[in-house]
């Protein structure tokens, strides 16, 4: 069985201290493109604002991105179009807490504009507003949540992702890394 070929993804501290970078912050970035033998093949920097010249689209088609966060965070908008626009064959992001990952069951993606657009619309629509509220001031949310705001963050990325996954036919798997309600 031939090695797959991974694209890297790592957040380092956008805020000197802290160790961490919080979602939306778009500075100290990395993505790495590495060879089956572990080599480092392209290195982009300042990935978040996705950076990655239009010549090596050809290059990470058929790759799997791999996203470093610290904070567990489900995909942004702007992960899901990166994934869709260069064609990945997986996206994936590892956190502390739990881990997730999306992939096309057809073998492609839907087109970025499609999706990215799509992303907003759930985001914004008045019934999954009154979901995201709810969740946040229900007394088994607000017991066990270390962080309401970052935890509900999480929370509403990741029913998008699921709302979209289910759309568009593609394959959306969450890992807590240990038991938790979020």
């Amino acid at each position: 069985m031939a090695a797959e070929s991974i694209l890297r993804y790592s957040a380092v501290p956008s805020r000197p201290g802290t160790g961490i970078t919080w979602p939306g912050a778009n500075k100290g970035t990395t993505a790495q493109v590495f060879s089956e033998s572990g080599h480092i093949l392209r290195e982009y920097r300042s990935f978040s604002h996705t950076s990655i010249p239009k010549d090596d689209l050809f290059f990470l088609s058929g790759r799997i991105m791999m996203c470093s966060n610290p904070l567990g965070m489900p995909f942004s908008r702007n992960d899901l179009m990166l994934a869709s626009e260069f064609c990945l064959s997986e996206l994936r992001t590892e956190g502390t807490s739990r881990s997730y990952s999306l992939k096309p069951k057809s073998g492609s993606w839907p087109d970025p504009e499609v999706l990215g657009r799509r992303y907003d619309e759930i985001r914004s629509a008045k019934e999954f507003a009154a979901l995201i509220t709810a969740i946040k001031y229900s007394p088994d949310f607000l017991s066990k949540s270390l962080d309401h705001e970052r935890d509900i963050y999480r929370i509403r990325r990741d029913l998008i992702c699921q709302k979209l996954a289910k759309e568009f036919g593609l394959e959306y798997r969450k890992i807590a890394c240990y038991e938790n309600f979020l």
